[in-house]
């Protein structure tokens, strides 16, 4: 079995996923429960779906652009079948492949998550009648986003670090309101609210 049953009983194959079988309501859903970090923001819920409302609203208040709006709120929606792994757990992942079988084995490790990845993204697209084909530039620029969030929340939400993460050379968003966790309620609606203004009416 390779499918996820989703919150509506669609059924997801993560290996050859169906535009047919993916509804917008099933991601704002899946990820407004999907916690950012493994849930490491004390006394604060934060989802998935909360952090791609911002970078969708910050995107398109700087380019007015409602398609790239879109892939800025979509950039994690495969979350809601895969899940949303932390990167140290993958790149632990990786380095126990490379441990376990060699070089050889721990790139494939690699190439399998990515593609995975791509396909349920490709099927997400293709769901919503886009074409997932990001210029370097544009995948650079959410990227971007991704990251000033990154440093945001962990400013906002999180406890001291233990001991240094990666640098990214990014700061903190400026004149951005402290974050503070939405109910999941609240973060699927307002997913929702973003699908029907950046997504279906670019």
């Amino acid at each position: 079995m390779t499918w996820i049953q989703t919150a509506n009983g669609r059924a997801v194959d993560l290996v050859a996923p169906k535009p047919e079988s993916i509804l917008a309501i099933d991601i704002a859903e899946h990820l407004a429960k999907l916690p950012r970090y493994n849930g490491a923001t004390p006394g604060a819920v934060y989802s998935v779906a909360q952090h791609s409302c911002y970078a969708a609203d910050i995107v398109f208040a700087r380019t007015q652009d409602r398609l790239f709006a879109a892939d800025a709120l979509l950039h994690d929606a495969h979350e809601y079948v895969i899940g949303d792994d932390p990167s140290p757990k993958k790149r632990a992942l990786i380095e126990l492949g490379r441990e376990l079988y060699g070089d050889a084995f721990a790139e494939q490790m690699k190439t399998v998550m990515q593609v995975m990845r791509r396909r349920v993204d490709e099927a997400i697209y293709s769901a919503f009648g886009m074409k997932f084909d990001l210029s370097a530039a544009r995948a650079a620029s959410v990227h971007r986003v991704d990251v000033e969030l990154l440093e945001t929340e962990k400013r906002d939400l999180m406890a001291p670090e233990p001991q240094p993460w990666f640098q990214t050379g990014v700061a903190p968003l400026q004149g951005f309101n402290p974050v503070k966790g939405w109910s999941w309620e609240l973060a699927q609606n307002s997913f929702m609210q973003r699908f029907r203004k950046y997504v279906e009416l670019r």
